[in-house]
């Protein structure tokens, strides 16, 4: 069994302030304990899938920043780094499993922490009409290549979100959020150990969730914070159209493509 765990900063336990995803931050030391954190939470996302007994494991880091410390890195995993590789996740082509780790709230959600959708300058996107946060879009490029989600973890507005999407798919919450940079925390050990636990079950158990897909063609209508970041593009037919001054609309059959392509223009 191949399980593929897909990363991200915003959900970890103990992370409530923008200075700790940010690379650039005005309290660099912030940023790199949050490092350490989000890799302490990935080995322990390892060690889980470790004792469910699957053959193999891959870490997609979808931040697509500097990698985590590696004497903190579990030695039962591949790892996946590098900026342009946030969304594309080629290793899904032949996997069983995947896991959403440290996924936040969809854009906009109230009291939710760090809340995005897929990048910082995306305020909504809708899918075929359906408005879907990260989490939904990291599960529907899952789906595309018929691989289920089998656990999401983040703060409790992640996990409710998750739960109302994905049937049969079981979430560990790492914090409770009453702001974008506010929530109650616990014990980072005792996160650790609850989400290890909750990924063993889920890898472990007898029946892994539907696969939870989207059919093409797909139309992806994209809305962002001004209007400075479609100015920079050219839409110049009906596969790419900006309908106004901070929505445009993407059609085509390749989601992952397709939301690749996004996500590049957005940054």
């Amino acid at each position: 069994m191949k399980v593929v765990i897909i990363a991200l900063f915003a959900g970890t336990g103990g992370v409530v302030h923008q200075h700790q995803v940010d690379p650039q931050s005005e309290a660099p030391y912030l940023y790199d304990e949050a490092r350490g954190m989000m890799a302490r939470e990935i080995s322990a996302a390892v060690e889980g899938v470790e004792r469910a007994s699957a053959q193999e494991t891959v870490v997609h880091d979808a931040t697509g920043l500097v990698p985590f410390h590696e004497d903190l890195l579990h030695p039962g995993a591949t790892y996946i780094f590098g900026e342009h590789q946030q969304v594309r996740f080629a290793e899904l082509d032949d996997a069983d499993a995947a896991i959403l780790l440290g996924h936040p709230a969809k854009a906009g959600t109230w009291g939710g922490v760090l809340t995005q959708t897929l990048a910082p300058d995306i305020s909504r996107v809708l899918i075929d009409g359906r408005e879907l946060g990260t989490i939904g879009i990291h599960a529907a490029l899952c789906g595309a290549q018929n691989v289920p989600v089998v656990l999401v973890s983040g703060d409790n507005h992640a996990c409710a979100e998750a739960e109302a999407l994905l049937p049969g798919v079981r979430t560990c919450t790492t914090k409770w959020g009453f702001g974008y940079q506010a929530a109650k925390l616990r014990i980072p050990n005792v996160v650790r150990a609850e989400l290890s636990e909750a990924v063993e079950g889920a890898v472990a158990a007898a029946s892994l969730p539907l696969v939870w897909e989207l059919q093409p063609p797909y139309e992806i209508q994209v809305t962002v914070t001004n209007t400075e970041i479609w100015d920079r593009s050219v839409f110049s037919s009906r596969r790419q159209e900006r309908l106004d001054g901070r929505t445009a609309v993407f059609r085509g059959d390749d989601l992952a493509y397709l939301v690749e392509h996004i996500w590049e223009l957005v940054q």
